[in-house]
Parts: C-alpha cells; sequence; structure tokens
C-alpha cells in the first residue's frame, strides 16, 4: 500500500504532465537508462510492447504496427516494432528516477507461489544495459524494498509516457 502511494507521490511532485508540456526535446543520442519490454504469453510472436528511457529524459514507446496503446491482438502474426510514441521527462521526474535507482540493489526472495491457470505475461526490467528484474503475474520472487521502489518509479513514468502517447495527435 505505502509503495502506491509512494509511485502516486513521484508522478505528481515528479511533475508527470511536464512530459508533453516540454517545449524542447532532449537528446535522443543519450545511452540508454531504462528498457521495458512487455510480453504477452497468449500471442503467437509474445510481443506486447518496448519502452525505452535514455539518461535525457528522452522516452519512447514500441508496440507492433497497428496495435494501439495497451490493445491485446490475440491472432497477431509476429511483426517488428514499430516507435509509436515519444516525448521528453523533465529534470525532476528523471532525478528522482535516479536516485531510486541508486539505491536499489535488485536483490529478491522467494514465498510461496500462487496457483495461475493461465500463463501471465511478463514485464522485463533493464538498467543501463544489465537485465535486473522480471515481473510475473504470480511469481515467487519479491524483491527488496528499494528495488522495488524503483519499479514502481519506472511503472509510474511508464504510464505517464503511455497517457501522454494517447494525448497525442
Amino acid at each position: 500500500m505505502n509503495r502506491f502511494f509512494l509511485a502516486v507521490a513521484f508522478v505528481l511532485v515528479a511533475g508527470a504532465p511536464s512530459i508533453w508540456a516540454r517545449p524542447v526535446p532532449c537528446s535522443t543520442k543519450a545511452k540508454p537508462l531504462i528498457d521495458v519490454d512487455h510480453r504477452y504469453n497468449n500471442l503467437p510472436d509474445g510481443v506486447g510492447w518496448v519502452f525505452q528511457l535514455l539518461d535525457s529524459g528522452s522516452w519512447t514507446l514500441f508496440e507492433p504496427p497497428g496495435r494501439s496503446s495497451g490493445a491485446v491482438d490475440h491472432v497477431r502474426k509476429p511483426s517488428p516494432l514499430v516507435e509509436v510514441g515519444h516525448g521528453c521527462f523533465d529534470a525532476a521526474a528523471l532525478n528522482g528516477l535516479k536516485s531510486m535507482l541508486a539505491r536499489a540493489t535488485w536483490k529478491s526472495t522467494h514465498r510461496d507461489p500462487c496457483t495461475a491457470m493461465n500463463p501471465v505475461d511478463a514485464q522485463s526490467y533493464a538498467v543501463r544495459g544489465k537485465h535486473v528484474w522480471v515481473s510475473r503475474q504470480c511469481s515467487s520472487a519479491q524483491l527488496d524494498t528499494a528495488s522495488a521502489n524503483a519499479v514502481d518509479a519506472i511503472d509510474a513514468l511508464l504510464e505517464a509516457a503511455r497517457s501522454a502517447n494517447k494525448k497525442q495527435p
């Protein structure tokens, strides 16, 4: 519960609305900071979408052609990903995330898994090119608090980017 409030506060305080209001685009030549790869296990190609955030605050959202953000087409054939949205987070949002990433240890413990009947989607996280976490429904792995807070902050920025993408003409 506290992590939820932390993520919401992060978005509100860090200035999520500024991702579409920033007048000057940030550099797209910076190094990758975050890569999030979402895979739908019930699709033939498995690919859902990819989100990339660069050190400069520039973000890009990639999806298979013809799929609107967040939609699932259960009969889609494998296809390459294309850019469907981009933007720029302001310095406050970016610095807040970098601070959380610096505290993340990416250590996990295991607990009893739940018993899901269907294959579950997976969301894979990489920080500065290094794979650090895979989030799955009913996983037995549980992140340490600092790392879980970093994932929540990444997810909050990701949701802000996806919302901004829906508002772009």
